[in-house]
């Protein structure tokens, strides 16, 4: 939920602050201190939230056309808030051993891709997943992925000229709107997360705004019964992939198996669900031992035959999970304990 959280007072403070720049008076100080509460706010629920000075100077700089001095004084709590957050975030998201670097020449590659493929997501909304499996050592080492590395800078390059050539404030905000509310999290700073992927979809709820923005100024710009018509088609079209997609996260089977689909060779995915069938042949076996002090030997038998059913899933997963991740010293070990369990200590041993 710090997700949603820091997304909803991120929004809030733009809000507040942009009903400041245009008021005068009591109205113009009241918002200033509400939108700098609900920029602590945002700090507190996600340290992502350290652009939130950028974005209020580019409204400032770009669409108000404010001096850039006049702007600083408004957003200097903010810049010292947002310092000290990412002094706080630093000293305790430390990175995992198992988090091997990668070099320092390869960041602004690995995020010339992660803002490609957000970009692409947005245009195309389909493929979605709670891990892409996209690390930089991925990027780096993975033939299908290390091809594409080298090239993905090329359509945000051709989408920014394009927004600087309309010469226009609103498709100007909006660009730099999108690009600072990633810029945390694109890979140019090392971050915990990239153990896993580098790119997440939580992290475009406040670069969004920037995708609403632009659509807004298109519609208001060019808006005409063709222009609506098809905007309300896509609309359609994007409540019905939201529909479909949420469907996905109907159970842990239902997740992991469309994550798996998109990303077969993810060790990791393999791993949460061996791990998720084990804690369920554990329940199924705590209602044996329960079933047996009641004295009732059918559903004793049913919760047995039912928790060695789930080890043999979770054994499958066990051995994909070694077969893609052979770093992991503890799979073979839970997959040993679970074959000794089902009456296999010849595949154990082995």
């Amino acid at each position: 939920m710090k997700d949603l959280l820091g997304g909803l007072f991120a929004l809030a403070t733009i809000w507040r602050y942009l009903v400041a720049t245009q008021a005068e008076g009591a109205p113009r100080r009241n918002n200033y201190i509400a939108a700098t509460l609900l920029c602590m706010a945002a700090l507190l629920s996600k340290p992502s939230a350290v652009v939130l000075p950028l974005i209020a100077v580019s409204f400032d700089v770009f669409l108000f056309r404010r001096p850039l001095r006049r702007g600083l004084p408004w957003i200097g709590f903010w810049l010292v808030m947002a310092i000290a957050a990412i002094a706080i975030n630093a000293s305790i998201q430390p990175f995992g051993p198992k988090q091997k670097p990668w070099p320092i020449w390869s960041r602004p590659l690995i995020a010339a891709d992660a803002l490609n493929f957000y970009l692409c997501k947005v245009l195309v909304p389909i493929h979605l997943s709670f891990d892409y499996g996209r690390t930089p050592l991925a990027m780096l080492h993975d033939p299908l992925l290390h091809a594409e590395l080298y090239w993905t800078w090329i359509f945000p390059v051709i989408l920014a000229l394009i927004a600087w050539r309309l010469l226009h404030p609103v498709p100007a905000v909006a660009a730099l709107v999108f690009f600072l509310g990633l810029l945390p999290v694109l890979g140019l700073i090392r971050f915990a997360y990239q153990y896993y992927s580098t790119v997440a979809d939580r992290y475009v709820y406040l670069p969004m705004l920037g995708v609403a923005m632009a659509a807004a100024w298109v519609l208001a710009r060019y808006g005409n019964r063709v222009v609506w018509c098809t905007a309300s088609g896509i609309l359609v079209m994007l409540m019905s992939l939201s529909f479909l997609q949420a469907g996905v996260w109907k159970n842990t089977d239902t997740l992991y198996a469309h994550a798996l689909s998109l990303n077969p060779t993810n060790g990791t995915h393999y791993l949460f669900v061996a791990e998720y069938e084990e804690k369920e042949a554990e329940l199924a076996l705590r209602r044996t031992t329960l079933a047996i002090q009641q004295g009732n030997a059918e559903q004793a038998r049913a919760q047995d035959e039912e928790a060695r059913r789930l080890l043999r899933k979770a054994v499958e997963f066990r051995r994909q999970e070694i077969k893609y991740d052979p770093a992991d010293a503890e799979g073979p070990e839970q997959l040993s304990r679970d074959l000794k369990f089902l009456g296999e200590p010849d595949q154990a041993a082995r």
